[in-house]
């Protein structure tokens, strides 16, 4: 292990003569130029982390011959191409890292035969087009993340396979169409983040089933309808994020029994009705944004015991009364 070290230059090719190697990890160096394709030759490698360097290249076809390989980290990096359909070989494969390099292109079929798969990071790319339906083919996944892509097109219902998934980042992409029902089957969950996205629909309420989450963040969507009071049930949440949709009604006075969220967020939608004094039950929040709605009536006093509370925006709304 070489790694974590002033390290320069490329990585030599009569490296592929180590034959009997099991570990090669040479992340957070400065490494530059290429893989060589002789990293193929190892074919005892069980973990392979080139992680924060400076590579510049496409991944060579022959790393699908490192059928041994557990681990694949080549994160932050300034990898391009495709993502080659050959990683569907490495069969025991169970975390795979790819996340901040300008790999382009779909996402493989190919990339779902490795069942035994725990940790996809792939976020930060500019990978485009759908998430395939066979990504409900592994069942052993924990966390997804394939935020900050061009992915379109809509969630596949699949993807409620993933019942150990504890993480599911898709935000910032393209994708449409409306949060699938089978999202509130996975009970695992304690990460969802789908803000930035342009999905529409309501917010299905069985995602109250979800009582593991500690980030719920929906923002910047088109949601519509009124904010279900069923949220009142993850009681877990730490961050809950409904900013810049199209909600209407009243913000649910079962919000209350969120008493460990630390930021709530309900900017830019058209809740109305007053603030619900139930906020004021929110001893841990630091953050609350209710700007830019149609909220009326008076300030709860309440909100002055938040002891916590670092950053109070109610701007534009049709709050009257005084401040006391």
């Amino acid at each position: 292990m070489l790694h974590e070290n002033e390290i320069s230059g490329g990585i030599p090719r009569h490296i592929g003569n180590m034959s009997s190697l099991l570990t090669l990890n040479l992340s957070v160096n400065h490494l530059v130029v290429q893989i060589p394709f002789e990293i193929g030759y190892l074919t005892h490698l069980v973990t392979l982390d080139f992680s924060y360097n400076n590579l510049s290249c496409s991944i060579p076809s022959n790393i699908g011959d490192l059928t041994k390989l557990a681990t694949l980290y080549l994160d932050a990096n300034q990898l391009f191409g495709h993502i080659p359909r050959e990683l569907g070989h490495l069969v025991n494969l169970k975390d795979l890292g790819l996340s901040r390099n300008t790999f382009s292109g779909f996402i493989p079929i190919n990339l779902f035969n490795s069942t035994k798969l725990t940790i996809i990071y792939l976020w930060g790319n500019r990978l485009s087009g759908q998430i395939p339906r066979e990504l409900g083919q592994l069942v052993n996944l924990e966390e997804l993340e394939l935020n900050t892509n061009t992915l379109s097109c809509s969630i596949p219902i699949t993807i409620g396979n993933l019942t150990k998934l504890t993480r599911l980042f898709l935000f910032q992409n393209q994708l449409s169409g409306q949060i699938p029902q089978v999202l509130g089957y996975m009970m695992s969950l304690k990460e969802l983040a789908l803000y930035e996205n342009t999905l529409s629909g309501h917010i299905p309420r069985n995602l109250c089933n979800l009582t593991k989450l500690t980030i719920l963040l929906l923002g910047g969507n088109r949601f519509s309808g009124h904010i279900p009071r069923e949220l009142g049930y993850l009681v877990n949440l730490e961050n809950l994020d409904l900013t810049l949709n199209t909600l209407s009604g009243s913000i649910p006075i079962t919000i209350g029994n969120l008493t460990k969220l630390n930021t709530l967020s309900f900017y830019h939608n058209e809740l109305s009705g007053q603030i619900p004094r139930e906020l004021g039950y929110l001893v841990n929040l630091e953050n609350l944004y209710l700007n830019i709605n149609k909220l009326s009536g008076s300030i709860p006093n309440n909100l002055g015991s938040l002891t916590e509370l670092t950053k109070l925006v109610l701007a534009q709304n049709q709050l009257s009364g005084s401040i006391s």
